[in-house]
């Protein structure tokens, strides 16, 4: 699964791209307040949604900023979940097509 990330502080960009890797996610720079971001092993789509949620949780939590996932989409030959019938997660948890609708962690801070 890969997720594209919006940060509401550009300027915190390298930071989060470091702390993505040290968590051995692949991350990409897409634009200068976007992030492409993939996990590193094969998950269902509804765990790896749970595990990047988790990072920005923590990342929220340590640094006065926001992170929307703005576009999720399943990598060729990733394993999609019971609940996905093959297609990815959306924000509200079911499967609508092959990108979610917008969603922002539910993070407090």
């Amino acid at each position: 699964m890969r997720v594209t990330l919006r940060l509401s502080n550009p300027g915190e960009r390298d930071a989060l791209r470091a702390f993505l890797e040290k968590r051995e996610c692949h991350v990409e720079e897409l634009a200068n307040d976007l992030l492409g971001v993939g996990l590193p092993h094969e998950l269902h789509d509804e765990q790896a949604r749970l595990e990047v949620d988790l990072y920005l949780r923590v990342w929220e939590s340590l640094h006065d900023s926001h992170i929307e996932i703005v576009l999720t989409t399943r990598r060729a030959g990733s394993i999609p979940s019971a609940s996905s019938a093959g297609s990815p997660l959306t924000a509200g948890g079911s499967s609508s097509g092959n990108v979610s609708e917008p969603h922002e962690c539910e993070c407090a801070p």
